[in-house]
């Protein structure tokens, strides 16, 4: 069924003079007043809902290509540099020359473990150990603790 819509504009003045414009809508054979700034208005809504709809719809077809792209990176790097959250036991923090002399006299006393200097601006950080659980780091400093007594464990990403 066709719907058949007629637009008859008519003039009333209102009780303060005012004239407004009032358009007789026909739409399947029922009469329904509107006025002129009711219809722009309505217009003028569905207009910039139609322009936001658009708008959301490219923004967010660019936005999940451009998530899957970082995402895609994320995974070729934690392939080639898998870091998972753990602990270390930090024994230094301070100077360079001394982080060095850190590292050389932990190496001597402990040859198994390994050991990375760590530069954290302003300062250097002679940090041993892959410890998964926070134990395994507690049992661990106890041994570490007698030769280093300023060392402590510390949260760090540590390769598995």
């Amino acid at each position: 069924m066709r719907k058949e819509m007629l637009y008859h504009p008519i003039a009333i003045i209102n009780k303060y003079m005012h004239i407004s414009f009032i358009y007789l809508i026909k739409f399947k054979k029922n009469y329904k007043m509107i006025s002129l700034s009711f219809l722009k208005k309505s217009l003028t809504l569905f207009f910039l809902v139609q322009i936001l709809f658009t708008m959301t719809l490219k923004s967010q077809v660019l936005q999940d290509k451009k998530i899957e792209t970082v995402m895609e990176l994320k995974k070729e790097h934690q392939k080639l540099n898998p870091k998972i959250d753990g602990f270390r036991i930090q024994l230094y923090n301070g100077l360079e020359t001394e982080s060095n002399q850190v590292k050389t006299k932990f190496l001597t006393l402990f040859p198994d473990m390994k050991v990375e200097i760590i530069y954290k601006a302003p300062e250097w950080k002679v940090q041993v150990g892959n410890f998964r659980t926070r134990l395994e780091a507690d049992k661990t400093l106890q041994n570490i603790k007698l030769q280093f007594p300023g060392s402590l464990v510390v949260i760090a990403k540590i390769n598995p």
